[in-house]
């Protein structure tokens, strides 16, 4: 299958976030914010299936409640912005002034670099029909749901937790087969750490919509942060299985497995990650490198030390791997 994300507002949790909970993140948890004052380069391509009618898309980036800057392309584009420093960014979509798309991203980088983040959506008929243009709603709720289901992401944005649960629940206590206001909900909770109750949101989406991305993936970093390593196997392995071009997807799935302490199958999915994504996942090369080294395979070691330099040449501690791969290099 594609890798498809529904681009009605969506909101995703920091990658971050997650990745500090597994192993890989203790390297971000311990970088200062070092990045010059000129920034890195975020950019992605823009893809939109089944779209039957023309038209441009507004990529919006957002500091907070701030837009920071904003590009317009067609299905197929490409989206740039420059200069962007470390910090926590909301990326929007919009078609015909209606928002499609919402994605959190934090960047935490030791220099500045290219940060790529490719955006796939799918353009839905209302009730399963023949693919429309964009402005198509994905789930078509009441006009008083959709007010409800508005109020709380702008709520989230605001940072009101509390009015974005409330109003929310009343969407999906009106409607439960809302599997994108139960994705939500689960969502919000998970920022407020209220873990069971997140756990319990996204299942209900699921009931409603088993192969809903945005909800496995959410679960799976759900159970990655309470260390359910084996539950996170089971729900990433769905999620791989609907988007197995996401190197974000391949990414969490090779954490979720060396949780499990299942290291030969986790090794498969992060170089999976680095095939799809190879310089936005150039880190994972140092993973794999620490747990090689830890395994005594030092030659291993040294060979993804060397392609992480090939693609982060102006690294910060770009001496000691050097260092690294000359005391520990088998001579030819």
């Amino acid at each position: 299958m594609k890798s498809v994300l529904s681009y009605a507002c969506q909101r995703v949790l920091l990658i971050a976030f997650l990745l500090a909970l597994s192993g890989i993140g203790e390297a971000y948890a311990q970088r200062p914010d070092r990045l010059s004052s000129r920034g890195s380069v975020l950019y992605g391509d823009l893809k939109v299936e089944g779209l039957t009618a023309g038209g441009t898309f507004q990529v919006i980036l957002y500091a907070g409640v701030n837009l920071m800057q904003q590009t317009t392309i067609s299905s197929g584009g490409r989206f740039r912005f420059s200069g962007v420093p470390n910090g926590e960014f909301t990326i929007v979509v919009q078609y015909e002034n209606q928002s499609v798309y919402r994605n959190n991203i934090r960047l935490a980088e030791n220099q500045p670099t290219d940060v790529r983040h490719d955006i796939t959506l799918r353009a839905e008929a209302p009730g399963g029909g023949k693919p429309a243009a964009p402005a198509g709603v994905v789930y078509n709720r009441s006009s008083s749901n959709q007010g409800l289901y508005d109020s709380a992401l702008a709520s989230v944005e605001k940072k009101q937790m509390d009015e974005a649960v409330t109003s929310l629940k009343k969407v999906v206590a009106s409607d439960a087969r809302d599997y994108m206001a139960w994705t939500e909900l689960g969502t919000v909770y998970f920022k407020q750490e209220k873990f069971s109750n997140a756990d319990a949101a996204y299942q209900k989406a699921l009931e409603a919509k088993p192969s809903y991305l945005l909800a496995l993936v959410n679960l799976g970093k759900l159970r990655l942060a309470q260390k359910n390593f084996e539950g996170a196997v089971e729900t990433l392995s769905k999620a791989v299985v609907e988007a197995p071009t996401s190197a974000d997807v391949q990414h969490y799935l090779g954490e979720a497995y060396l949780g499990a302490k299942k290291g030969s199958k986790a090794v498969g999915h992060l170089n999976e990650a680095i095939r799809l994504d190879p310089i936005g996942k150039a880190d994972i090369h140092l993973r794999l490198a620490t747990l090689y080294n830890a395994a005594g395979m030092k030659d291993k070691a040294v060979l993804e030390y060397e392609q992480f330099l090939e693609k982060r040449p102006d690294y910060a501690e770009k001496k000691k791997i050097q260092d690294y791969i000359s005391q520990n290099k088998t001579p030819k």
